[in-house]
């Protein structure tokens, strides 16, 4: 059964993401290839991030929203410090090890990598390397977690909702225009928060809008119709179609198409209890859903296609990467989280008096700390 300290589905939703993205790592690693397919399976992992991406606008604004409702505001600073304790305890011990790895000439890197991994802005490095390639997606949460507070703390919830929705419908506008315009902008431009952002805006505006959608009778039942299957399949379709490269139309509408349907699919999971619902609610799920953090950061030493040393080998690549994590996750996330608790200025604001509330709630349920989009 899932805790009350953590909103019911997403831990497995996780999970199901963080396979996405391991499953498509290891394809093509030795004794584990699929040709011709290979390539086109590879690069289903970036489906997975959009799926993070979603889920982590919707907690950062749940939390944000709850903290509104407990003390009258949000507070920046205690803002981006339960971020830096959350996300890069562990990030700066992955890049430290791929830093001693590069010294003692195991791997190699570009000039300058790993300052920008350590920089937060691996998404736009041009000539990147496998090691620190997936630090992208990491970069894209760590500008989000700069720029959404700001905006969240100017204004009210009326522009909240309209700086959500024009995000969302001028991402692809800017990314098409880019594409047919200055295919230079749009090669460099590939990994920004300015072209992927729509994802977590979604997230966001769900998390925004989620009293009204609620209430709303129509939304129900389309979420509660056995024909909802329809929505998952079609982000797949749609993602696919980016694949394989049938055209530039995906940059059109099939990337917004594929992220609302990635967002629908979370909000029937997370409100609707049935049989998907109880399996994403499995305590095996659950458990992988908090390792993917630790999971999504270390596999990339293992999982390298490559590679042909003995460690890039499947199955002993999958394996060290799930023990390599838990380590991480027992020794490095915990021993953060727990310190973090004990923090004086986590208990120094006072809750305003008409809340009535001795935590951050929602709906009777209390708000977990979540760690990240791929780490949550």
């Amino acid at each position: 059964m899932h805790s009350r300290s953590r909103i019911p589905s997403l831990d497995g939703l996780r999970a199901l993401s963080i396979a996405i993205v391991i499953c498509a790592h290891v394809c093509g690693t030795i004794n584990l290839q699929f040709p011709p397919y290979t390539h086109k399976l590879s690069s289903f992992g970036a489906f997975g991030v959009k799926v993070f991406f979603v889920i982590s606008g919707y907690l950062i604004t749940k939390l944000l929203l709850a903290e509104e409702a407990r003390y009258g505001r949000i507070s920046i600073g205690e803002f981006y410090l339960r971020r830096a304790f959350r996300i890069w305890p562990v990030a700066y011990a992955f890049i430290l090890v791929v830093a001693l790895l590069k010294s003692l000439g195991v791997l190699s890197l570009p000039p300058h990598n790993l300052l920008f991994a350590a920089t937060f802005t691996m998404n736009h490095v041009m000539e990147g390397a496998w090691w620190t390639g997936h630090l992208w997606s990491l970069a894209v949460e760590e500008q989000f977690y700069l720029v959404w507070p700001l905006i969240f703390l100017l204004c009210q919830m009326r522009a909240r909702v309209l700086i959500c929705i024009w995000f969302i419908l001028l991402s692809p506008a800017i990314r098409i225009g880019a594409y047919l315009y200055s295919p230079a902008l749009f090669d460099s431009m590939q990994q920004s928060l300015l072209f992927l952002g729509n994802s977590i805006a979604i997230g966001c505006l769900l998390a925004l809008l989620e009293p009204h959608l609620l209430r709303s009778p129509a939304l129900t039942g389309i979420i509660r119709s056995k024909w909802f299957l329809a929505v998952p399949f079609s982000a797949v379709l749609m993602y696919g179609i980016s694949v394989s490269n049938l055209g530039n139309s995906y940059y059109v509408a099939g990337d917004s198409i594929c992220v609302l349907c990635i967002g629908a699919t979370m909000w029937r999971v997370v409100h609707c209890q049935d049989f998907a619902f109880k399996i994403l609610n499995t305590s095996f799920l659950m458990l992988i859903g908090r390792l993917s953090y630790s999971l999504y950061i270390w596999q990339q030493l293992f999982l390298n296609r490559d590679s042909t040393a003995w460690i890039n080998r499947f199955p002993q690549n999958l394996v060290a990467a799930i023990a390599v994590s838990v380590l991480s996750y027992q020794f490095i996330e915990l021993p953060f989280l727990r310190l973090r608790s004990r923090v004086p200025w986590v208990r120094r604001r006072v809750p305003i008096a008409s809340s009535g509330l001795t935590g951050p709630r929602d709906s009777g349920r209390v708000i977990a700390e979540p760690a990240d989009v791929l780490t949550n």
